[in-house]
């Protein structure tokens, strides 16, 4: 038993070692203690020919549509509610979980195994794709396990063929972190139809858990355009140039200019920052932080007005999101690669609800003493 044990190990060692392309990961915490190996799990399989069960997957002709070359992917937010587009996959009566309560952004987002206790074999969905040439997949996740090997469970992210053995591996472990992103390029099977597949993997016994949450998974990729023609001239003749489409312009902005007593700009510092944010603050706090945009959200209208969000990575595998007022603030152009400074005040709600956010300067007082700015790629303030 030790030496078959041990060789499982070190097969799990090699695997991961094998697996690429993922982001740089930074754990929210470390993973709690395990419990002692129990007699009797079964070593999980291993391996890029594992196969996952697609039988419980219906023809996507019959639900889901496979998508075009542009891009398209159906319900990455899980908004739906329900499994549509998504599909379950993996064993017989383990099922994965569409919730509410821990999420990414909007409403929903998919749970695979959880907090405490273990699938007993395979709990995931799948979806029928179509790789964009150039394609890269991105996703937001969250996860946690006790386990510290994948010999009897780990968390995955697959391409599979369409009886389910395992393409290309993109994550496999027994991973705990806060909501992160990871980008995997998979331009490899451009144009090819694949399931992409979300799933954790278990063999429970009295002590151990595993999970992930999924969310907001995308193509971060593009298609390549299709070339225009070129105009053919007529013999003896001069060809009509192919007339070119003008740009509708962007309406200029006109920074708003900080009134007499407004905080001179300050330096970032994300290391005074990150301390507060491990203290898990109760209040808020006044904070400024720099650092390259991550994730840039829809724009959106709520009680206090219309309103940006994006995130800035403050420190490697460490984003915070950023939420400013733009009907107050003026419009302003913010894109993933940006180099950001926000100042504003740090609110820590729970673990997934924490950011930095403002108000102009006119409601700083009694009840706001929080005037911010924001500042994208060493340009005017914005206030």
């Amino acid at each position: 038993m030790l030496t078959q044990r041990l060789a499982a190990f070190v097969a799990a060692a090699l695997l991961i070692a094998g697996c690429g392309g993922t982001e740089t990961v930074t754990p929210a915490g470390g993973a709690a203690a395990q419990p002692q190996q129990q007699q009797g799990r079964v070593a999980a399989p291993q391996g890029e020919r594992r196969r996952i069960d697609v039988s419980r997957v219906k023809p996507a002709s019959n639900v889901r549509h496979v998508r075009d070359a542009g891009g398209a992917l159906a319900d990455g937010g899980f908004e739906s509610g329900g499994f549509g587009s998504w599909q379950q996959c993996g064993s017989t009566g383990v099922n994965a979980v569409n919730e509410t309560s821990v999420v990414h952004s909007g409403t929903h987002a998919l749970q695979e195994g959880s907090a405490t206790s273990e699938p007993n074999g395979d709990a995931g969905v799948c979806q029928s794709v179509k790789v964009p040439v150039g394609g890269k997949i991105s996703y937001w996740e969250k996860q946690g396990t006790n386990e510290t090997s994948t010999t009897y469970a780990y968390q995955e992210v697959d391409l599979l063929d369409a009886n389910g053995y395992v393409l290309k591996t993109l994550f496999l472990g027994v991973s705990t972190n806060n909501w992160t992103q990871r980008t995997y390029d998979v331009s490899a099977y451009a144009n090819q139809t694949v399931y992409l597949y979300f799933g954790v993997h278990g063999n429970p016994a009295a002590g151990y858990y595993i999970y992930q949450y999924i969310d907001d998974v995308a193509w971060a990729g593009s298609a390549t355009p299709t070339p225009a023609p070129t105009a053919t001239p007529t013999p003896g003749g001069t060809p009509t140039p192919r007339p070119s489409a003008s740009p509708t312009p962007r309406p200029s902005v006109t920074p708003t200019t900080p009134p007499s007593g407004y905080p001179t700009p300050v330096p970032c510092d994300n290391a005074g920052f990150l301390n507060i944010q491990a203290q898990h603050p109760s209040g808020y706090t006044e904070v400024t932080v720099c650092g390259q945009v991550t994730q840039v959200l829809p724009e959106k209208t709520t009680s206090s007005g219309l309103h940006k969000y994006f995130y800035i990575q403050v420190a490697p595998g460490n984003t915070i999101e950023i939420v400013c007022n733009i009907d107050v603030m003026g419009e302003f152009a913010v894109k993933v690669g940006d180099q950001a400074v926000a100042h504003g005040r740090y609110y820590y709600d729970s673990a997934t609800s924490q950011g930095i956010d403002w108000t102009h300067h006119n409601n700083a007082g009694a009840s706001w003493p929080y005037p911010g700015y924001v500042q994208i790629n060493g340009g005017p303030l914005y206030s």
